[in-house]
């Protein structure tokens, strides 16, 4: 529902739900039809620039288009993390370095080949 999504975002960025309402529209009337699922285009945009997530999040839709080229489903792990425990951070930290050093080991493997491979190849 939209009111969990916009709860969950609120306490992520710490704010309440009320201030959200209040600096989108003004008031706290949107409230009451955010809790209903209902929530205007201006306001739907202004939240998603604000938390920089896609109305697809906000609106639970199905994520299948990359968006810039990074996962579809960016802005769920990022509302994730954001409930991690010290713990968590670190074992998310850790999976995180250990993957970006696979990779810079397996450029420098390609580099490498490729480098032997001009120096093999006649001129």
């Amino acid at each position: 529902m939209i009111s969990d999504k916009l709860k969950k975002l609120c306490h992520i960025n710490n704010t309440s739900l009320t201030d959200l309402c209040k600096e989108i529209t003004g008031s706290t009337g949107c409230l009451s039809d955010w809790k209903k699922g209902k929530i205007y285009p201006d306001s739907l945009r202004a939240i998603c620039l604000k938390f920089k997530v896609s109305s697809d999040f906000i609106l639970e839709l199905p994520q299948t288009i990359k968006h810039d080229g990074k996962l579809p489903y960016k802005q769920e792990l990022l509302c994730n993390y954001g409930k991690l425990d010290n713990q968590g951070v670190h074992r998310v930290h850790t999976v995180i370095y250990e993957e970006l050093d696979r990779i810079k080991h397996n450029m420098k493997k390609t580099a490498t080949g490729l480098l032997k491979g001009k120096q093999m190849s006649p001129t």
